[in-house]
Formats: C-alpha cells, structure tokens, sequence
C-alpha cells in the first residue's frame, strides 16, 4: 500500500510539474490585437481620410519579480498616408509626438480606464483580443501619432513636422485636421509605405539626414524608417 501511496505521489507530482510547464510554454506566445487607425482631413475639395492597421502583441514574462506583472510591448505596422489636395500628403507616424512609441496612446483610447503600464497591457491586451471588430474611438489630442509632411516626397531630408491644431500653416487655407480615430479590427496588417516612399529602405540604420546618429537638432536627423513601418524594407 506505500509503495501504491509513493506511486500515486510521484504522478501527482509528476502531473503538476507538467501543469507548471505548460503554463510557462503558455507565456511563451503573446496576445496580439489588432487597430485600424484613421486619419480624416478637411479640405477645401471636401474630407479626405486614410488609415492603416497595425497589431501590438503583449508578452507576459514569464517570472514575476516581487508579484509586479512585467511585459514586452511591440507594435508592428505602417505609418498612416492621406492623400491631400495638389499632391501634398500628411504622415501619422508609429511614434508620438514625445516620440515614444503610439501603443500607450492607442489602447488608452480603445480600452477605457487604460492608464499604461505593463500590468495594464496584460490586462487589456486579452479582452482586446477577444472583440475582433470594434467601434471607432478618437484619440486624445496628448496622445496623438507624430505628424509629417514632406515638402519634396522625393526627398527626405525635406520632411516636416505638421502642428494638428494648425494643418493651414503647411497646407494652405481651409485643411483642418478633424479627427484621429482607432477601432479593434481582425484586417490584415497594412504594408507597401516603402512603394510610396521609395527611398525609405536605405534609412534603415541612418537618420533621414544620412547620420548612422542625431547629430543635428533638426527633424530630420532624428527620424529613420522605423518611425514609418516595422517591415523590412529593401
């Protein structure tokens, strides 16, 4: 009878090492969600509008220090395009204007009560998941993508910041910036920025001024293609 005891012990044992197991493999695989990112614009020739879904994946680590929940965050995408009238066109880019990366900023808006902060990923992360489609929610102003224009498409060092409150001072009379908006999606992730801005695949590791580093303060020296579209452009 001990040695059945000792027996039913080791599988016990056994069976909840294995339990343990799979809970860590479970960690291994992150939660992804995916947002549709909008864009519109008033103008003079009536709205224009563009957009761009993106995925951010949430991956709890798999040891806890201190019961404090940690995560890595990574979104994956393209900057939103909107084609605007005489051939302008305005960049909601993959960082915001503190230039941190959107994904704060975005699940605030789709998840209410959503403060940051890798506990509250984890949290939201799974429900967003779970909706596959949803409504349309604006963005706050203070968590706005980084807006851009080039004045010569052909050239980056001709990029420039666009202020959201003010599209007329780049754009002329009557361009009004109406909304940014973002909605839970299961759309295929956006790709083809690098067919717009061809050029965009040689600054992969150098700034738009041709720096490997920031060295002037200028726009241009500090941003490079990753601000535009996590692919691997050529």
């Amino acid at each position: 009878m001990s040695g059945m005891m000792t027996r039913r012990g080791a599988l016990g044992a056994i069976g909840s090492g294995m339990s343990a197991l799979l809970a860590g493999c479970a960690q291994l695989f992150p939660t992804t969600y995916r947002f549709r990112m909008t864009v519109a614009v008033d103008t003079p020739q009536g709205l224009r509008t563009g957009s761009s879904v993106m995925e951010i994946s949430v991956k709890e680590a798999s040891w806890r220090i201190a019961d404090s929940a940690r995560a890595g965050v990574h979104l994956k995408g393209q900057a939103v395009a909107v084609d605007l009238p005489l051939g302008r066109t305005l960049f909601a880019l993959l960082t915001d204007e503190g230039r941190g990366e959107i994904m704060t900023g975005v699940t605030r808006a789709l998840y209410p009560g959503f403060v940051g902060g890798a506990d509250h990923f984890i949290e939201a992360a799974p429900k967003l998941a779970a909706m596959r489609n949803g409504p349309p929610r604006e963005m706050a102003r203070e968590d706005y993508p980084l807006l851009v224009t080039f004045a010569d498409i052909r050239d980056p060092t001709s990029v420039a910041r666009v202020d959201p409150e003010d599209l007329a001072a780049t754009f002329g009379s009557g361009m009004r910036l109406r909304r940014i908006s973002v909605a839970v999606t299961d759309e295929a992730i956006s790709t083809g920025i690098d067919e717009r801005l061809g050029w965009l695949g040689s600054y992969r590791n150098k700034t738009f001024a041709g720096n490997r580093f920031a060295i002037e303060p200028t726009l241009s020296d500090s941003l490079m293609a990753g601000a535009f579209t996590t692919e691997s452009v050529q």
